[in-house]
Parts: C-alpha cells; structure tokens; sequence
C-alpha cells in the first residue's frame, strides 16, 4: 500500500463519511487500488455501519474499533501501528480531501522523491452569518492540527514520532512539536508543494457555536496547560535543542489564554485564579522569571498580534508585570 489515510471517528455520523468518501472517490488521474482510508471508531455507539462502504466498493476502506475511549491521538496512534503502507495522512472525519487532483499530485511527489514528509496547504471553510468564507493556511504554521502533512511511515518509526498516550485534548500540538523536532535534527528531506489538498470545513454558523468554541480553550485549559509540560518533558529527554525556546512559547500562549478577555468573566475568576498559582510555578521551575519584562511583554503582544482563536482577537486583561507582582 502507498498510502494510509488515517481518520480518527467518534460521534461523527453517516453524513460525514459519505462526504469525506465522497472527496477521494472523486480524485483523478490516480490508481485507487495504491490508498487505504482506515476508519479508527474511539469506542464511541455511534460505530459506522459497514454497509455505508457498500456503496464505495473502488475504494479500500478499513476499520478498525478502539478497545476503550482514549482520545483522538490514541486512535490516529491505533492506525499508525496497524498501517503497513508507505506513506500515512491524517484527516478528520468532518474535514474533506480538497479538489479533484490531490491524490494525483502527492503520489506523483512521492514516486518521484520519496521525501520524509511532503507538507501541503489547507483552505479553511468557515461560514459567519450565513457567508462562507475560505482562507488558505500553511501546513508548516499549523502546529495545533495535522492538516495537509503526508509523511513516511518508516520516518516516524526511526525517529519514534508517536502520539502520547496520556494527551486527550491539544494531542496534535505535542504530536507536531516532536515531529518538527525530528525533521531539525536528522536533517529530513522535506519537500513543500504549494497546492491545497485538505479542505477543514469550520462551519459553525451560529453566535452560539461560536460562543462554545471559546468556552472550549476555558474548559480545557488544565489540559491545556500541561501539554507543554508533558511536551517539554520528551524534548528534554531527546536532547532537544528547541526544547527551551519551545517551553518559553508555550507558556507565554497559557499566559494570553489565561489573562484574556476568554477568562474574563465573574463566574470563572476562582478557577483564573487556580491556573495562575500553577502557571506561575511553571514559569518559576523553567527560568522564564529571569527574562527582562520588557522582552517578554514584547514577546507577548507579538504572539497576540499573530494568533487568533477562530477568528478572534484576543485582548490581555492582566499585564505581565500584574501577574508576576500578584
């Protein structure tokens, strides 16, 4: 097999599938029979009814069923260790294969270069107030998600690039970080195509979803918060050389999350209050304490200015300088 694409599936119903199928039943110019889409279920009920691939019999599609609800990493982890191709993507099950030619363009790639890992673009669809908007995103800047990356199977076995097994929420970013990490230090040829082959249907279209969408990074932001740590950890045990700039952006992110106007409500001041104890050791036990006020609220205002959180501008509602003092 050339190649797996891998997708993790929990609640995501029939009409998803169809649609995801659908795209790569579309593709041109290619040989279906070289790709395998492999259906990871988290041990959801909501398990796809296998007579749904009935109606895709020139695709090869597999499933497989976790033994216990571990998250997504743990699933995408699931089909890597059951993957026997050459190459492995992933996609989430509400996401879609973008354009007729993708597959063509990234076997082609592969049978020409065989490169560690080929990084694409993804085009964000988003629908606000009943307009659909599409914005195109670099793979190589999409640290928090897997969108657009095809990498050798055999690259991540070598360097051991897995999927931490105690990361339920965020699992992507420490996924990508060891990745980026690898790809630095064995010097992996790494190949870059300008062409859109992940389509990431954002669709909420509705001030309540969005609303949620937010609410996510303050119910989560325990896990949030010890992802770095966890990252951190297996930098320090690779011998990184990015492991100190990485657990300094890290923290600095938790610092805006935390200080924003997410948290910046009566009813959340008690657990804002919680995080900072704990966010504030963190930056204590890494040196961060260290660094001239001047060059971290630098550092700060420009990780504000060029990170938003679904198209939301964050404000800080606690200086740097406060935290630290309090």
């Amino acid at each position: 097999m050339k190649l797996d694409i891998i997708v993790a599936q929990f609640n995501e119903g029939e009409n998803y599938i169809r649609r995801l199928l659908d795209s790569i039943k579309r593709q041109r110019y290619v040989d279906l029979s070289l790709v395998r889409i492999v259906f990871v279920n988290g041990h959801s009920n909501n398990i796809p009814n296998i007579s749904i691939f009935d109606d895709y019999k020139e695709l090869n599609i597999k499933l497989l069923i976790d033994e216990e609800n571990r998250g997504p990493g743990v699933s995408r982890q699931h089909g890597i260790d059951e993957s026997d191709a050459e190459y492995i993507t992933f996609i989430d099950c509400d996401d879609e294969l973008y354009g007729l030619d993708s597959l063509y363009i990234i076997l082609s790639c592969i049978n020409d270069c065989s490169p560690d890992i080929i990084f694409t673009p993804s085009l964000r669809e988003k629908t606000i107030d009943g307009v659909m908007n599409y914005k195109k995103i670099e793979s190589k800047k999409m640290v928090a998600s897997l969108h657009g990356k095809f990498i050798k199977r055999d690259f991540l076995n070598r360097r051991n690039i897995r999927f931490h097994d105690k990361i339920w929420d965020y699992e992507d970013s420490y996924f990508n970080t060891i990745l980026y990490n690898e790809i630095i230090e064995s010097k992996a040829n790494e190949i870059y195509l300008d062409y859109v082959t992940y389509l990431w249907k954002e669709n909420d279209d509705s001030v309540t979803l969005r609303k949620r969408k937010y609410d996510y990074y303050v119910d989560t932001f325990d896990k949030y918060l010890e992802t770095p740590i966890l990252t951190y950890k297996e930098l320090e045990r690779r011998n990184s050389k990015i492991r100190d700039q990485y657990i300094k952006n890290a923290l600095i992110s938790c610092f805006v999350i935390l200080e924003s106007n997410l948290f910046d409500y009566k009813e959340l001041e008690d657990k804002r209050k919680k995080y900072e104890i704990k966010l504030y050791e963190y930056f204590k036990q890494y040196g961060l304490l260290n660094i001239d006020i001047n060059i971290m609220n630098k550092e700060i205002n420009d990780y504000i200015d060029k990170n938003y959180m679904y198209g939301k501008k964050l404000v800080l509602v606690k200086k740097y300088e406060d935290f630290i003092d309090k």
